[in-house]
Order: structure tokens, then C-alpha cells, then sequence
């Protein structure tokens, strides 16, 4: 027999467990911290060092958040009593100004990747953008991730700059998407 797992995107609220939500945005980023040397000390502000007053203060700023969760199998049965959804995936717009977001803090827990679930939010953040009237879709990664410019690259983003910040142990890649 074949279980499919079904899936809930939903915008994240004030009641969401912002501590599970901030251990999904730290797990997911810690591999690219890893990566690319990345600390708390010499980049405290990356979400792979997000904590849960920082998400919840991020999250009462008035973005737009988003998260992807596993919730039950295709039979409506949940697998193990007390199932608990499993957090899949995050992301959140900005408003930057008028006509433009920026999505920021896009990810997927490093063993749910190469299912199709980053799309689904990228999908979601850019509808959700054009639907709230904005004409593009702003984006800052860094430069030297290749396989994640390049994703964005294939999805439609445009590469406008790369910049240095003195704050940043790297170089950032600034692009845009037009809705």
C-alpha cells in the first residue's frame, strides 16, 4: 500500500509555535552556515542564529510569513497518535516600498529538499506579492552560492548586483523577480 503524505502552506499567525518555526529556520540554515563559515560572532544576524524572540519580534513586524507542513497521510490517518505536524518549510515577504517585497528566509529542512517543497513556497511568496499589488520580488542571497543563484536563476530572478556590506563575511547577490 502507498501512503502520500499531504501537505498544508499557510500563512504563519501570532499563535503559531514560534519556537518550533525558529528551530525549523535555524536547522535549515545551518547547513549553508557551515558551509560558508558562518558564526554568531562574525554574522549574528543570519537565520541560521535565529531564536525565538528574534522570529517572534520578526514576526510582529507585520511580515508576511509563510510555512509548509506535513500534516497526514493521503488516508487522513495520522501515522502515530498525538501526530504533530512536521514542519517542512519557511518563508516571509517584506514590504520594502511600494510595489516591492522582498522574500527573505526562504527554506526547507535539510532532509525534506529536492521534493519540489522550496518551489511550492516560492511559488506561494510570489503570488502572494502579486496579488498584494507589487510589481517585483526582491532578493539578497550569497553571491557565492551557486546552486542557489542558480535555482533562483531558473525560477526567473535576474541578477542585479553583488555587494559588499562591511557587517557581511560575504559578498551579497541582489536580485529581483517581475511580476
Amino acid at each position: 500500500m502507498i501512503e502520500k503524505d499531504l501537505y498544508t502552506l499557510r500563512i504563519v499567525t501570532p499563535e503559531d509555535d514560534a519556537a518550533a518555526i525558529a528551530g525549523l529556520i535555524r536547522r535549515s540554515f545551518a547547513t549553508v552556515a557551515e558551509q560558508f563559515g558562518l558564526t554568531a560572532k562574525n554574522c549574528p544576524m543570519h537565520p541560521a542564529f535565529t531564536t525565538r524572540a528574534s522570529f517572534e519580534a520578526f514576526l510582529s513586524a507585520g511580515n508576511q510569513c509563510f510555512c509548509l507542513a506535513r500534516v497526514q497521510n493521503a488516508f487522513g490517518l495520522a501515522r502515530v497518535q498525538n501526530f504533530e505536524p512536521l514542519l517542512i518549510g519557511f518563508a516571509a515577504l517584506v514590504p520594502v516600498e511600494k510595489g516591492i517585497m522582498e522574500l527573505t528566509r526562504l527554506c526547507v529542512a535539510p532532509e525534506q529538499r529536492h521534493s519540489g517543497h522550496g518551489t511550492r513556497l516560492l511559488d506561494t511568496a510570489i503570488n502572494t506579492a502579486r496579488q498584494s499589488g507589487a510589481g517585483k520580488v526582491i532578493i539578497g542571497i550569497i553571491n557565492e552560492h551557486a546552486a542557489l543563484k542558480n535555482w533562483y536563476l531558473a525560477y526567473g530572478f535576474r541578477e542585479l548586483k553583488k555587494k559588499s556590506y562591511a557587517h557581511l563575511p560575504f559578498v551579497v547577490c541582489e536580485m529581483e523577480y517581475i511580476l
